[in-house]
């Protein structure tokens, strides 16, 4: 099964074809039908999801998503809620921290919509997507410029 976070079913190519049961979650804040209409940012919609859908192999997060996190403490607690029930990876929208700052086992991802655009998409082994993984590349920002290490501050505590 792949969970697809930020994205409705309008913008899946080839929905009805997918070798895996796709299950779509977003606002629709842009219009558009989703199984979930729930908000990616709160911790009860992942306790939502994981009681629901029990055998989740890959989380994808598109990037026309709104919001952050309440505070730290709710993304990791989303995080821990994620290592419980997606069983092989996550395919994140851009480049991401944990891409950034060589985090193994994380690479260049697909654009699971199939969009053509050469956007931007990290693989994540969901082993991988930890806050100590997280912590750990954000204690490599003194390496970088200021405006660098406020991009990696606004990952580190507010972005999937």
């Amino acid at each position: 099964m792949i969970l697809y976070c930020g994205v409705t079913k309008e913008e899946i190519f080839g929905f009805e074809s997918s070798p895996l049961p796709i299950i779509c979650v977003d606002l629709m804040i842009d219009g558009g039908t989703a199984d979930e209409p729930l908000n990616i940012y709160l911790v009860d919609t992942w306790k939502q999801l994981l009681e629901k859908y029990k055998d989740v192999d890959y989380i994808f997060i598109d990037g026309g998503i709104y919001g952050s996190f309440k505070d730290l403490e709710s993304k990791k607690e989303i995080l821990n809620i994620i290592q419980v029930f997606c069983k092989k990876a996550l395919i994140i929208y851009g480049e991401h921290i944990l891409k950034r700052f060589y985090t193994i086992g994380v690479r260049k991802g697909t654009d699971l919509l199939q969009r053509h655009e050469n956007i931007p998409f990290t693989y994540i082994p969901v082993q991988q997507y930890t806050m100590e993984n997280f912590k750990a590349a954000y204690n490599q920002s003194h390496l970088l410029t200021r405006m660098q290490k406020l991009r990696v501050m606004s990952e580190y505590s507010s972005k999937f």
